[in-house]
């Protein structure tokens, strides 16, 4: 596979019913620490997604995961939080609706999202968390070359309680090791690098 069959786009307000559409189903917040969302708690994350776009400087990248090359119907949202701007560490995560669930959409979202990272933001490590019985996290974030680090225990804080995750990380030493499996991943790393520029502006 040549390219992508997704691509990543700016969030924006206008992007409420295709957020919301995932945001409020219950099989979206079995591993989350909040959620199913009401319509007011959706339009509230977005707008602080929009408002934390314009910081300087910016620590904050919200994508709308976007089927196709043309498609500005979103089915999902991948996010990148830069947590240390001195060691340059950052923290990913990523959602998509159930119905486009197994079809290796996050993987592919999720490797344009390391691009960005360590190309763009010049990241030096990215880690991520998942809840220990969410195998498809798992599995993504193994796809990708992420490496099981920890047990976190008691790490989220849910309405019916605490849970535990696991901690999986990245160097950019290893994510440049992996380049050769872009193919095996579905995307051309240098479309995406073409649309940084756009992505940003």
């Amino acid at each position: 596979m040549g390219h992508s069959r997704v691509r990543l786009q700016e969030m924006t307000l206008a992007d409420f019913p295709s957020v919301h559409a995932y945001a409020s189903l219950p099989a979206c917040a079995t591993y989350q620490a909040l959620g199913p969302n009401t319509e007011e708690e959706t339009y509230a994350y977005i707008q602080q997604v929009v408002e934390e776009a314009t910081y300087e400087p910016r620590s904050r990248f919200v994508y709308v995961i976007c089927e196709g090359t043309t498609s500005v119907h979103g089915i999902g949202a991948v996010e990148l939080q830069i947590k240390d701007p001195i060691q340059a560490v950052g923290e990913m995560g990523y959602i998509i609706h159930p119905h486009y669930w197994g079809r290796g959409y996050a993987t592919e979202a999720a490797a344009q999202l390391l691009q960005i990272g360590y190309s763009f933001l010049r990241l030096q490590r990215i880690y991520a968390t998942c809840h220990p019985g969410n195998k498809a996290s798992s599995s993504v974030l193994e796809k990708l070359g992420f490496h099981y680090e920890a047990l976190l225990p008691n790490h989220i804080k849910r309405m019916d309680g605490t849970c535990s995750s696991f901690l999986y990380s990245l160097l950019k030493e290893e994510w440049q090791a992996l380049r050769g499996r872009e193919k095996d991943l579905g995307f051309n790393a240098s479309s995406v690098l073409s649309h940084l520029l756009e992505l940003e502006s």
